[in-house]
């Protein structure tokens, strides 16, 4: 009896630093600096991205900008093309994607989504990419970017299965729609 009581002079203190601890964050994939996404797009992206990660071992990360930072406006200004695709491989080599990385850009408006070096060969193919940027882009030049982005993610995941063999299931392929209403603002694809 007389050990119990030690142990409960303990606990007040175990309280206090369990109390102080700092709360887990929830991983995010899609990184929102352009403010482009309602929060609730961004909560319902993460979920799909973290169920194509968990049933297949791939991660899709989004990064949106509102612009170019101004640090590499020259290195943009030089050459639009090249810049973008080495800003895209920086930014997902910067995050450790194993998978699929999408870069937009309010101004100038960019779209751009590609599969990483192993990704591309089965997972998530070149054509694919191209299908998906079409749709994404297709929403976003009709001010739909949530759901544009939601349809987009969707359609990676179900790409993503198919190819690899095994039929979606989960978050990114019931019946989840993205937010109703419409933003007024969205990048114009290239």
């Amino acid at each position: 009896m007389r050990h119990v009581g030690k142990y409960l002079l303990l606990l007040p203190t175990l309280l206090v630093l369990i109390a102080a601890a700092p709360a887990a964050e929830v991983e995010t994939r899609v990184h929102d600096g352009g403010k482009f996404f309602k929060p609730e797009t961004i909560q319902q992206a993460d979920a799909i991205l973290e169920h194509v990660q968990k049933a297949y071992g791939k991660d899709v990360v989004v990064e949106t900008f509102e612009s170019v930072p101004e640090s590499l406006r020259t290195q943009f200004e030089q050459d639009r093309r090249a810049f973008f695709e080495k800003w895209l491989r920086e930014r997902a080599r910067h995050y450790g994607v194993n998978g699929v990385f999408i870069l937009i850009c309010r101004e100038p408006g960019h779209l751009q989504l590609e599969p990483g070096d192993q990704t591309h060969t089965k997972a998530f193919t070149f054509k694919d990419r191209d299908e998906v940027v079409k749709l994404i882009a297709a929403a976003f030049r009709e001010k739909h970017v949530d759901e544009g982005l939601i349809e987009g993610l969707k359609e990676i995941y179900r790409r993503i299965g198919a190819n690899l063999g095994t039929a979606p299931a989960g978050p990114a392929s019931d019946a989840t729609t993205a937010p109703t209403t419409r933003p007024t603002t969205a990048p114009a694809a290239s």
